[in-house]
């Protein structure tokens, strides 16, 4: 089984955004949140402010969200590994650039491991190893002494949490019923190692519900534009025509949580 994730690449237009995604041409099981016509002001001041379309969180997503944010905080590495899912990904591509331990083998191997899409660049595969490097690096190096700004500190938060429009499709893995995107943030080093960006940058944590858990398939990494679509940056670069569910994660319903949660749907 190939990974099923989105790679939007730099040829890609604002006006038409389109994904390569590498699981074939078959659609997910389930739709994305339901749109709404009439975004709030909810954002921070400075930003922009705003949300788009409505989530009805049937299978408690904001409590997994929950630990994710904590993960974050607190720098937990172990949470990403336990929480994720592994899948094959080729040796035998170009795009997304094979992981370390695809060298030395036939272009029709294959190897554990995630994808990490890059906006407006090419997306990379890594293996298990890799991927390990990947979290400790995002999670631990950043830059301390870069000042609060809009969105808050240099250190890694989830500020926001959405689901794609129609308009890019995405393959989830099989058994997946439902897929969201949690939205990270910090300010990377002027020296990243396995983590492309420098500044303020965004990462975007593609889960799929999955035999009653949440699972990450998949991560986006890109510049401040991707942060949050009503910023000044966002129509650069698309960011503001990406979703049909977005919320700052701050803005969240803090509701009961859904009992049959954790149950098959």
């Amino acid at each position: 089984m190939r990974p099923t994730t989105t790679l939007l690449l730099a040829s890609i237009t604002i006006v038409a955004l389109t994904a390569a995604a590498c699981g074939g041409d078959d659609k997910p099981e389930d739709s994305t949140p339901a749109p709404s016509t009439s975004p709030g002001a909810t954002g921070p001041a400075g930003v922009g402010g705003g949300s788009i379309g409505e989530y009805d969180d049937a299978n408690n997503f904001i409590a997994f969200g929950e630990e994710l944010d904590v993960a974050l905080a607190e720098a937990d590495a172990q949470f990403f590994f336990d929480h994720t899912l592994y899948q094959d990904v080729d040796c035998g591509v170009e795009l997304p650039s094979p992981p370390a331990s695809c060298e030395g083998q036939s272009v029709d191997s294959t190897v554990p491991g995630i994808v990490v899409g890059v906006f407006q660049s090419e997306g990379f595969a890594l293996d298990q190893a890799g991927y390990g490097e990947f979290i400790r690096e995002y999670l631990t190096t950043y830059a301390q002494d870069a000042p609060a700004d809009a969105y808050g500190g240099p250190k890694p938060q989830l500020y926001a949490y959405g689901a794609f429009g129609p308009q890019i499709p995405e393959v989830p893995p099989e058994g997946s019923i439902e897929t969201m995107h949690a939205i990270a943030t910090r300010v990377a080093p002027a020296t990243p190692e396995t983590v492309p960006g420098i500044g303020r940058t965004a990462l975007y944590i593609g889960v799929s519900f999955i035999e009653g858990e949440w699972r990450i398939t998949d991560l986006h990494v890109g510049p401040i534009g991707y942060v949050d679509p009503f910023s000044p940056e966002a129509a650069e670069v698309g960011a503001d025509e990406l979703f049909q569910f977005w919320l700052r994660w701050d803005d969240r319903p803090k509701t009961t949580p859904n009992p049959d949660a954790g149950t098959d749907q």
